[in-house]
């Protein structure tokens, strides 16, 4: 059976659909980052990490291990830092750290952790947490984000669901590989 976990700073629609289907965390609002870091430094200091996955598909991760155990900064980002700042205790971060590596997890992240200063580093922390995990490509393991927008998911309010945009028609300028838009993807990222 899947536990759900939901992490928010409000009790959202989200959390509200859940109900007591999932456990709910509340962090102080723009701490996603720090929250990760702890739970991260939690899996370092433990050596519970998946080494393979991330010595096959990563590049320059000693070097966020080094700023995660204070090594460039001077400041350990443990489950303690982490907890001072997000507002969850150091017994929960050290708990979902646990939790996160022994059992098949699946970390989804909505767009509304970038709405902040340097908000794109909670996506970039949920990616290493990801990788770390060792689980992309297994069934029911990885990372997502935003699985409502953009027709990603299954909508669940009454609201009106906005359509992707054609492409339209391509005919010059060497983009004629655009011109078969059914045949081609092109991922979206946050800037």
């Amino acid at each position: 059976m899947a536990k759900n976990i939901c992490i928010d700073p409000a009790k959202s629609s989200t959390v509200q659909y859940f109900d007591s289907k999932a456990e709910y965390i509340g962090v102080v609002p723009n701490t996603d980052v720090a929250l990760m870091l702890g739970i991260i430094h939690t899996m370092l200091v433990a050596n519970k990490y998946n080494k393979d996955f991330i010595a096959d598909y990563t590049e320059g991760f000693e070097k966020f291990q080094k700023y995660v155990e204070g090594k460039t900064d001077g400041v350990v980002k443990d489950a303690k830092w982490a907890s001072d700042i997000c507002g969850v205790s150091e017994e929960k971060i050290k708990e979902l750290a646990e939790v996160f590596f022994e059992n098949r997890t699946m970390i989804m992240g909505g767009w509304n952790m970038q709405r902040q200063h340097h908000g794109e580093q909670a996506h970039w922390v949920l990616v290493v947490l990801s990788f770390m995990i060792g689980q992309i490509g297994l069934l029911g393991g990885g990372f997502g984000f935003s699985y409502h927008y953009s027709n990603g998911g299954v909508p669940t309010t009454n609201a009106l669901v906005v359509g992707g945009i054609s492409i339209g028609k391509v005919s010059s300028g060497g983009a004629e590989w655009l011109s078969d838009g059914s045949a081609v993807s092109i991922p979206v990222s946050c800037y």
